[in-house]
């Protein structure tokens, strides 16, 4: 282990140097730290904490593996769970498993069946996408990438704030060897939420805000039944196995919700015979109408003033020092905005400037100066001593 770890980091020239930002933790995950270990231990773990003192910024990850016979981690090279944690000023997670890496067991014996369970949860600033329908749910449904494309809009830009996903599914199926007849049967349920603060974003050619208090919701349920039936033949020591019939029924449920609410069914039988003949059938039901998340009409981003002279908290300030407020664009100018609904302009003006004393208003005037980016508030009489 010791010696894949340096092979690692000497095949990066830098390593040692690499902040663990968002983008640096994801590489420490996916490419340096699984290829420590094979896949065929009895048991085994691996952990990796990292921190970079400079930044503030830690990362740590956590694989366990399981090969004890038929019982094996449901994941890839038997994994059997997986943690991450990830905190920095601006971004924080806790992953313990995601869609892609759960945390599961695969072979469990039920009779003359055996099973599969898997679950997830993860919570932070920073999620992966929403979870896609297993793959046995999207081959019997047919499903094309703009079925696939339900969850679109939860994507991390839109996103404010923390949110949470979890989900679990079970599987339970068997093969079947008579000889000459071979068969094979698996039957599944799952289910799959996340919860993401959208803060002030809202639905596209809608006011108001999106979901509750800015918190919007996106799930799925899904249950499948595949199985298959066919021949072995042995031909020249050589032996093929020749389908006869394979037929599958899966329903899939999708929902955003609340406020709108938007709800999306299928239900689906894919049918092959001798591979020749296919009955494919599919019902859609759509409630509702989709929102597509919007952020902020780009006004809410833009600050207007730079600078206040003198700034709140200054000592021995002068009672005929003039009070400065300083802009980012000329009062009075004009400035185009990009939003949902295209270009948009707007005009900057100044509403009021006061300057109080003990809740009392302060008489005098205000100057520009040629660029119309910085006033100058002139009192008619010395500003009161504190």
């Amino acid at each position: 282990m010791q010696q894949t770890v340096s092979d690692s980091e000497q095949a990066l020239g830098n390593f040692h140097e690499l902040s663990i930002d968002k983008e640096g933790s994801k590489f420490l995950a996916e490419e340096v730290f699984p290829e420590i270990l094979t896949g065929e231990e009895l048991f085994a773990a691996q952990v990796a904490i990292d921190f970079d003192f400079t930044n503030r910024t830690y990362w740590g990850m956590c694989d366990v593996f399981l090969n004890a016979g038929p019982i094996k981690g449901s994941g890839e090279k038997n994994r059997l769970g997986y943690l991450e944690f990830y905190n920095a000023p601006d971004d924080w997670y806790i992953y313990v498993g995601t869609p892609s890496k759960r945390f599961g067991l695969q072979g469990i014996p039920i009779g003359p069946l055996t099973a599969r369970i898997d679950m997830y949860f993860m919570t932070g600033t920073i999620l992966p996408d929403p979870a896609r329908p297993p793959r046995t749910v999207i081959e019997i449904l047919n499903l094309s990438e703009d079925d696939l494309s339900f969850n679109r809009n939860f994507n991390q830009e839109l996103a404010e704030g923390a949110g949470y996903a979890f989900g679990a599914s079970f599987e339970v199926g068997n093969e079947i060897d008579w000889g000459i007849i071979y068969a094979s049967i698996r039957a599944g349920v799952g289910f799959d939420l996340m919860m993401r603060d959208f803060g002030d974003a809202h639905c596209l050619g809608k006011s108001g805000p999106l979901g509750m208090d800015g918190w919007y919701a996106t799930g799925q349920l899904y249950a499948y039944l595949q199985g298959d039936i066919g021949a072995q033949i042995k031909l020249f020591g050589i032996r093929k196995r020749v389908r006869i019939l394979k037929a599958g029924l899966a329903v899939l449920a999708q929902a955003q919700l609340p406020n709108p609410w938007y709800m999306k069914g299928y239900a689906g039988v894919d049918v092959r015979v001798l591979g020749v003949v296919r009955i494919r059938t599919r019902l859609k039901v759509v409630i509702g109408e989709e929102c597509e998340i919007v952020g902020k009409t780009g006004l809410q981003d833009i600050v207007m003033i730079s600078d206040i002279s003198p700034r709140d908290g200054f000592e021995d300030v002068d009672v005929f020092e003039a009070i400065q407020v300083a802009f980012n664009a000329p009062v009075g100018s004009v400035m185009q905005i990009e939003d949902e609904t295209g270009r948009q302009s707007y005009r900057i003006n100044l509403k009021e400037f006061l300057v109080k004393s003990e809740g009392s208003s302060i008489a005098g005037e205000i100057e520009f100066n040629e660029t119309n980016d910085l006033a100058t508030f002139k009192s008619f009489e010395i500003l009161p001593p504190v």
